[in-house]
Parts: structure tokens; sequence; C-alpha cells
């Protein structure tokens, strides 16, 4: 059979007009609707329009030439010439419409762009690059990602998505305030907007008062984003993955039709699970058929905290994350199994889910490592934060006058016997929020939250700065935070897969794969080590780095706080790089840098670190484990004169 030449759906004339439509549009967008006041004149909005819905038309136009294969462009395309055809019948039956034809052309040519993005970007990931392309797995994502947060932190820092008084005002006392403003809250924006996309959960704002509604909406929609995006990229991650080692059974399927099925089923479980949680928050609610108290917070509250919880984020509408909501039982019994249901993931889920649905079917051996490590880690965290906080009598940092051999007390008054001392702050709020000076049921349920959320999704119920938190218990959420959830899963860190395949090198360097023909001496299995090894490496060096920077613009008080104050910044490195989203405090300080002395590239160095920080956490595991188990891509499939493949 002759072969035929690749025709690629969207040619590259075509996309060079179509990207200026998109940003032409989004611009006037952002302009007509962003602004209390007009920024720009009305003429100027205007020309940006006429030249989005110009330049749509126009790349449609070329879709049609050359002429070869037409009738299959048309067919994918139909909705775009439907609306370019609904709009021109528009404007001609009523000429003062056009305007409004003109802002949903823009509007429709921006979505599009971002669907079509979409169904490139799953396209790559179900059946490989095209031939000829050579940007790899780490640069691509990690551009896709930094690209998403630009555009969400443009949007954050438009003055229609701030609650408050604008931080950047036109009446400047000297020269370059409002440049210096305007830069200082962009960044801040971008901040959040990447901490919302890369699901880490650290925000220099209070999201709940500093954004209006449409700054939670862009808030909720990039996290919804973000999680979609990581979900997909861990399904197909984990399918590969579990056919290298010999873990798939026969009813695996990692060829491009049966990866697709695999993210359709990850994609819509995931939203099934978050109608689900959104119900149970948002019925749950104290008095929410009561008419007499507003409803738009309740229903934005349930569906943010749901969001967030299935999506692994950490973000709340709350400025205290879940600490107020301790005493809730929707905080345990939803908001915790909606986070361990996200850091499980697509795979697994759809794994169990034939089980049930067939009864006899094998599942794989990836699934039982994640269900065990995952129940494995819950419980023994749990028991260990709780001993941990309720043995500090036996602590020297928190010495006792019967502990035998502890350090005297600083040389001030002696404490109470039997009582800690944290901080001058003694009000019983305080106390309530702190985990060792909880009563004992409120601290079994912060422990399981706790060890829950080290893993998965940044929120918390106490309080985890220096004088709340055991410096042991400190490390032990670390060391939960690098672990993660699973490859599949919307969680970060390094994967459960990964460092059960680590620990199986380790105790059985030349016997078998767990449940698998394969052993590490095999080309799989030293392939699927290798990605392992490269993963673990790449995130140390990561958290290296970020460490040196916060530690290093970090400030302290006395020399004697250097060691609790190194602690907090490589707890914060953590939680940013592995995209968990716990913090001691330091990330609401990073604002504070723009007061302190130096160049303005130096103060703003940590919030700069932190964003690439958070992508690279993100990107760097994925994109390596998908080099290091990627297939020999296939020559893309060939379109027929029907436009089938």
């Amino acid at each position: 059979m002759a072969t035929q030449e690749y025709l690629p759906l969207f040619p590259r004339r075509a996309r060079w007009l179509w990207w200026p439509s998109a940003l032409a549009g989004a611009v006037g967008l952002a302009l007509t609707y962003g602004f209390d006041e007009p920024a720009v004149e009305d003429r100027h909005i205007y020309q940006l329009l006429v030249a989005a819905g110009a330049l749509f038309l126009l790349s449609r136009i070329m879709l049609l030439i050359p002429p070869v294969e037409i009738s299959a462009r048309i067919g994918r395309c139909w909705l775009d010439f439907a609306v370019l055809l609904a709009g021109t019948v528009w404007w001609t039956l009523d000429h003062d419409r056009e305007r409004e034809v003109l802002e949903i052309i823009a509007g429709y040519s921006a979505a599009a762009g971002l669907v079509a993005t979409a169904q490139a970007g799953i396209k790559w990931l179900t059946e490989g690059p095209l031939p000829g392309v050579h940007p790899g797995p780490v640069r691509r994502l990690f551009l896709a990602g930094f690209f998403m947060s630009i555009v969400g932190g443009l949007i954050l820092s438009l003055p229609r998505c701030w609650a408050r008084t604008y931080p950047a005002l036109s009446e400047s006392s000297y020269a370059g305030q409002f440049r210096y403003e305007l830069g200082a809250h962009a960044l801040n924006c971008l901040f959040t907007s990447t901490s919302a996309i890369t699901g880490t959960g650290l925000s220099v704002h209070d999201v709940g008062h500093d954004f209006s509604l449409g700054g939670q909406i862009v808030i909720l929609l990039l996290m919804q984003l973000g999680g979609l995006a990581i979900l997909s990229i861990g399904t197909v991650l984990g399918l590969r993955l579990r056919a290298m080692l010999g873990w798939e059974t026969h009813q695996d399927d990692t060829t491009p039709q049966g990866l697709w099925r695999g993210i359709r089923f990850s994609c819509v479980l995931l939203l099934a699970v978050e109608l689900i949680g959104f119900l149970a928050l948002f019925f749950s609610q104290p008095k929410w058929f009561n008419s007499a108290e507003p409803l738009r917070p309740k229903l934005m509250g349930s569906l943010f905290h749901t969001v967030s919880a299935v999506c692994n984020v950490g973000l709340t509408l709350n400025s205290d994350s879940m600490v107020g909501a301790r005493g809730l039982a929707t905080t345990y019994a939803v908001i915790l199994p909606l986070m361990v249901l996200g850091s499980i993931g697509g795979p697994a889920l759809f794994s169990i889910y034939r089980r049930l649905r067939d009864r006899g079917t094998r599942m794989p051996a990836d699934v039982w490592l994640t269900l065990v490590a995952t129940a494995l880690l819950l419980v023994v965290g749990a028991v260990l934060l709780y001993g941990i906080e309720s043995s500090y009598a036996w602590q020297l940092r928190y010495p006792q006058e019967k502990t035998l051999g502890s350090l005297q007390w600083n040389g001030t008054s002696s404490a109470p016997a039997g009582e800690i001392v944290f901080s001058s702050d003694g009000s019983e709020r305080v106390q309530a929020e702190r985990m060792p000076t909880m009563a004992r049921g409120p601290r079994i349920g912060a422990a399981f939250f706790h060890s829950a959320a080290a893993r998965t999704c940044g929120m918390r119920t106490a309080r985890l700065d220096d004088k709340s938190l055991s410096p042991a218990s400190r490390h032990l959420l670390m060391i939960w935070m690098v672990i993660g959830g699973s490859v599949g899963g919307t969680a970060g860190g390094v994967r459960i897969c990964v460092v059960g395949l680590l620990l199986l090198a380790i105790v059985r360097p030349r016997g078998r794969l767990w449940r698998s023909e394969a052993d590490f001496n095999s080309g799989a299995g030293r392939q699927a080590l290798a990605a392992a090894g490269t993963v673990v490496a790449a995130m140390a060096l990561l958290i290296a780095l970020t460490s040196f920077v916060l530690t290093y613009r970090q400030k302290g008080a006395s020399s004697e706080a250097y060691v609790y104050e190194s602690s907090s910044a490589l707890f914060e490195s953590v939680s940013v790089c592995t995209n968990t989203g716990l913090s001691a405090g330091l990330t609401s300080q990073l604002p504070t840098e723009d007061r302190l002395s130096g160049p303005v590239w130096v103060r703003v160095s940590s919030r700069s670190v932190l964003i690439l920080a958070m992508l690279l956490g993100r990107v760097l595991p994925v994109a390596l484990l998908l080099r290091g188990v990627a297939v020999k891509s296939k020559q893309p499939p060939l379109l027929n004169a029907a436009g089938t493949a």
C-alpha cells in the first residue's frame, strides 16, 4: 500500500494566525472587563477585538488550503465555522451589535485555543511526539505550566479580581513607585497562580479576603485545569510503568486508544468525586436551607474546598486553612477522604472499578503497592505524630523539672511542672490550635489529618510554626512530603512507586520484582531503576538549592534562632518542591521583602525561586519518568479521503 504524507489537522500557517488571534482577543477582553475604569481608549480595545476576529477568520480560511483532505478538516472544525457564520449573520441583521459579536468571537478564539492545546497534549501523551519534534517532556511540560501560570497571574492582577484597595495606585510619591508596586503585585499574583496550577497550595495572599469572587473563580479554574492535567499525565505514566515492569493484566491496554480511555475515565471519575464532595460539604453546613443566610458564600466555599482537596492543592478561602474548622466532622469525614482519593489517582481506581465490575479480575501489583502504602503511611504517620506531640515531657526542647538530665530553663523563671510553654501567647484559642495542647480526641484527628495532608494536600487543622510543632514532627512531615502520592494521582512528591522501586533494589538487588517476571538485571528493570534514581536525585538537588536561597534571604531575630530558621527554610523548601503546600509561616512573610534592604532583584529572589521550584517540582518527577518509560514513537495515523485514520 502506498504511503501518504501525514497532514496535521491544523497546518503551521493556520496556527501562526490562530495564536495572535487568541492573544489579541484575550487582551481586548481583559481591558474591557478587567478594570473598574477604562485603562486605555475604547478605540484601541475595538482595534484589538477586530484584529482577533480577522485573524481567527483568516486562520480558518488557511485550513481550506490546500483543498486536499478539506472534508476532514471542516468536519473536525465545524463549530468554528458555525460560530463565524452565526456572528456574520448577527452583525448583518443588527449593526449595533458589532461590539458584542467581536467579543464573542474573541472569547471563542481563546477558548478554542485552550481546547486545541489540551487535545494536542493528550495526543502527545498517548501517541508520542510527531516525527521531527525535538523538545523533550521536561521542556515541554515546563513551558506549558509556565505559560498557564503567566496567563493566570496576569488575570489575577487585574483590578476586577481584587477585593481590597488595589495595591498599585496611580498617585505616586516618588518616581517609579507605581511601576514597582504594580510589578510586586503582579509577582504575588503569579505566585498564587503558579501555586494553583501546580497544586502546591501556598499563597502570599489571603485568597478568601484579598480576591473578589471573580478572582476566586479564576483560582478555582486554575486548580481544576492543573488537577486534570497532572491526572492525565499520571494516568499515562502509571499505565506505561505498569506495562514496563510486567505488572499489567490482560485487561490493561497501552495503545493510544487504551491510554485515551484511561485518561477519559480518570477525568470523569475526578469530576464525579468532586460533585459528590461538593454536595456533601454543601448540605452538611448548618442551616444551609435557611433563606436568610447568603447562598453564594456557601456554594463557593463548598466548591472551592472540594476542588482544592481532590486536586491536592490545599488553597482555602479561610485565612487559617482548616484550623478554624477542625471541630467540624466534615473536615475529617469529607475533606480527608477527598485528599486520599485524589492522591491514589486514575490507574489504581480504574483497576479497582474493574475488580468490582468483573469478579475474579486480578489487580496489578502497583495497585496493591499504592493501596497498602497509602494505608500504612497514613496510620504510621498518625501514630508517630500523636506520640511525638503527646510526649513533650521527654523532649529536651521543652525540658521539665522531672526529666532526667534535662537542660536548665534558659536561666529564666522555671516552668510549672507538667505544663508545656511554647510562647508568651497563652490564650485558650492558641493552645487549642496546637497539637500538643489539644484534647486527646482533636489531637488524634489532627494527627491523622496531617499524616494524609503531608503526602497529598497542604491543608492543616493545627499550627505548624516553630513554637507549635516539635522538630521531630516537622522532620516526619518532610519525609512524608518527599514520598508523596501515587504515580497516577494529583499529589506531588517523588511518588510511592518510585520509593518502592528503590527499596526493592536495596532489599532484593538480584531478585525478581514483586509479582513480576522482570528483575533489576533486565533491561526494563534497569531502565525503571535509573528513572527512579534520576527523579530522587533531581528532587534532592532542587530542594537543596531552594533551601539555600530561602536561608540566605530569611531574616532572624537573633543568632540563637539560626537552627530553627534553617529548619523552617528546609521545611518550606520541601513543601514547595514536592507541591504539598504545608507551611510553617515563612511564605506569608515573603511580601515583607519589598521593605527590606538590597537591590530590587534580590528583594524578589525568594518569590521568584519558589515559583520556579513549584513548576520544576511538579514537572521533573513526571517528565523524567515519562522519558524513562517512553516507548518508541509511532508514525502518526494517516488520514484517508474520508477523514478517518
